[in-house]
């Protein structure tokens, strides 16, 4: 070959290395050689959990008990167990919180209202027998921040950098352990409506869950604009702030 035709294959061989370094440079630099971080679906995770909320085989005598059972709300838990004949269910949440659930045989009883790093004491009543249940809790979370307003003889719910709920004593007897965005809407005596713990980069949220107070979420709500963190029922429909109201 002529010194000119080598000359050539020298530049485009060279080229094409120094395009090869780019790239892999490049792609070092937007991906900063880090995985990224896939999402969990959060109906499967619950309904994962769910495959342990049994009762069969277990008696009132010997229910099958789980503490914070989608893992998200510490001061609740569920009995779970069988009766012989279709039955009422009663509980008692240390002697102030008292509810009832109608006739079955196979039962999974909700436990509110516990108190934090305390020894609870839970009774269930059913077919004119009683079964004692104590539950140790842990202490609240080190950072966890809350006024001094007593509530209703309900709960009365807030969102500091935890949502909560405090008795008619100012004692804390509900909490969530992640930082959901927003106020907090009851629309049932179990079930609320509360902002995601999905973020924008403004601080915003990006929608809101429908969720009970054991922690189970039910629909998610995703907004094509940001939640500005407040909501309300309207009219059986869920109006919430955003730049579109």
């Amino acid at each position: 070959l002529c010194d000119s035709m080598k000359r050539s294959y020298i530049f485009i061989g060279g080229f094409l290395i120094f395009i090869l370094i780019i790239t892999i440079v490049g792609s070092n630099i937007v991906t900063g050689n880090t995985s990224i971080k896939k999402e969990k679906d959060i109906l499967s995770v619950q309904s994962n959990k769910e495959v342990y909320f049994n009762g069969y085989g277990y008696s009132l005598d010997n229910p099958n008990v789980i503490i914070n059972p989608y893992g998200n709300s510490p001061l609740t838990g569920i009995a779970m167990f069988e009766t012989s004949d279709y039955s009422e269910v009663s509980i008692s949440v240390n002697g102030d919180i008292n509810y009832t659930f109608g006739k079955n045989k196979h039962h999974i009883i909700p436990i509110y209202g516990l108190y934090a790093d305390y020894d609870n004491t839970i009774v269930l009543r059913s077919e004119n027998k009683e079964k004692v249940i104590n539950i140790k809790t842990n202490p609240l979370p080190s950072d966890f921040e809350y006024v001094n307003d007593s509530g209703s003889d309900n709960f009365s719910f807030y969102n500091g950098n935890y949502p909560y709920a405090v008795d008619i004593n100012n004692d804390v007897r509900w909490y969530l352990n992640n930082n959901y965005y927003g106020n907090i809407t009851t629309i049932s005596d179990s079930r609320i409506i509360i902002g995601n713990d999905k973020y924008n980069e403004d601080g915003t949220s990006t929608g809101i869950y429908e969720m009970n107070l054991l922690g189970k979420i039910y629909n998610e709500y995703l907004l094509s604009d940001s939640y500005y963190g407040y909501n309300t029922i309207y009219d059986n429909d869920i109006l919430v702030l955003s730049d579109k109201i």
